[in-house]
């Protein structure tokens, strides 16, 4: 049995299209490691991606932040972290929405 039979609705069509495409890029990287914890510190991070957005439901999108985890010495396990996020979604997604509901580009910031 085919996982898309038992997924899908009855009657959707499924298949592949010629030339789809996603790329993406992240890295992250410690700036402060303590030194009686490895892995531990204060670092940051990035991910950036771009699809042709027919297929895809976001076209780019960019993420990044600034994060911390055990510096408390008390909190051994405790995480910070400081980000933003942007996601542009898929015209093509958003016109086939557009007789229902309209949406925008997604960005945004967290903090925890």
């Amino acid at each position: 049995m085919d996982i898309s039979e038992v997924l899908l609705p009855t009657g959707l069509k499924t298949g592949n299209k010629q030339g789809s495409y996603y790329v993406a890029i992240g890295h992250s990287h410690l700036l402060y490691e303590l030194l009686d914890d490895p892995g531990k510190g204060i670092g940051v991070s990035a991910k950036a991606a771009i699809a042709d957005g027919n297929q895809n439901p976001i076209q780019s999108s960019f993420v990044g932040g600034f994060a911390g985890h055990g510096l408390v010495p008390a909190r051994p396990d405790h995480v910070f972290d400081i980000g933003y996020y942007f996601y542009n979604l898929s015209d093509d997604l958003q016109d086939a929405t557009a007789p229902v509901f309209s949406f925008d580009d997604k960005s945004g910031i967290e903090v925890y």
